[in-house]
């Protein structure tokens, strides 16, 4: 069987209460990676640790239920379901059942256009609308580690910067770590830690204040352009962005790492999710 999108000597750990970024152009296996991490594709050698527990033989599900979710480009939501419905679906997997499903008033806090609209269907909502119905609908599980695989793809400026402000702060207030992939660079540098991917490696990392230039050119696409660096621009002019506060509260020290091993996948045996 033909084997593609082969993952190789890929070492990378999310402190946490950080937010780590891949970068790389389309094809260079970060959305293999993130797969593989969430247990829709088995790696055939390396280990996958989440707060010092090995989970290479946890199902999705298992990942999931253990308060591990993932909020992709897919956009982990049902559209056949009201904004209420789902977020309230989150709760599910948290490891604890609560007493009283309630939505709580934080989740309203980071994303307050969903208070407005809890009787609407989610296919009913904008895209950007439904990205942060995922998000939300993700920390209703009250996760370890979110992963959002670009989360901004073919989102309206102006939402690009509340997603990316509500995800500072959901570091910031919870101490819960991301794996971010993403293409736009603004959004990009709200990152603590980059890790840059080629041809299915690591190639480069560093701090997000250290991007150079010649990293930008060499791991970056069309979402960089001059055109899209404007329009974040202009509406950074228009619109007032809100430092989260700096003495978030911590939860204990919990570090997800892939050892560095080879980690190959075939396209015929994804699994759907």
């Amino acid at each position: 069987m033909a084997e593609s999108h082969i993952l190789r000597n890929v070492d990378l750990t999310v402190p946490n209460g950080q937010m780590i970024c891949l970068i790389g152009r389309n094809g260079v296996g970060k959305t293999t990676l993130l797969k593989t991490i969430m247990g829709l594709l088995k790696p055939r050698s390396g280990t996958i640790n989440l707060a010092g527990n090995l989970i290479n033989s946890k199902s999705p599900d298992q990942r999931r239920n253990g308060n591990w979710l993932c909020s992709s480009r897919k956009r982990y939501y049902s559209s056949s379901l009201t904004v209420k419905e789902n977020l309230l679906l989150g709760l599910e997997a948290r490891q604890k059942q609560v007493k009283k499903a309630e939505i709580p008033e934080e989740i309203f806090s980071l994303f307050p256009v969903l208070k407005t609209m809890l009787s609407r269907m989610g296919g009913d909502l904008s895209g950007g609308q439904q990205q942060q119905l995922a998000i939300a609908r993700a920390l209703m599980g009250q996760p370890q580690l979110l992963v959002l695989d670009e989360p901004t793809e073919g989102i309206q400026p102006s939402i690009i910067l509340e997603i990316e402000a509500a995800v500072r702060r959901i570091i910031e207030t919870t101490g819960i770590s991301v794996l971010l992939v993403e293409q736009h660079l603004h959004f990009v540098r709200q990152a603590d830690y980059y890790y840059a991917m080629q041809k299915g490696a690591i190639v480069a990392s560093g701090s997000t204040d250290e991007l150079s230039q010649d990293v930008i050119q060499r791991f970056f696409g069309r979402f960089n352009s001059r055109r899209g660096a404007e329009s974040i621009q202009n509406t950074l002019r228009k619109a007032s962005l809100r430092d989260a506060t700096a003495n978030a509260n911590k939860i204990q020290n919990k570090e997800f790492e892939i050892s560095a091993h080879q980690i190959s996948s075939s396209d015929s045996a994804t699994p759907q999710i």
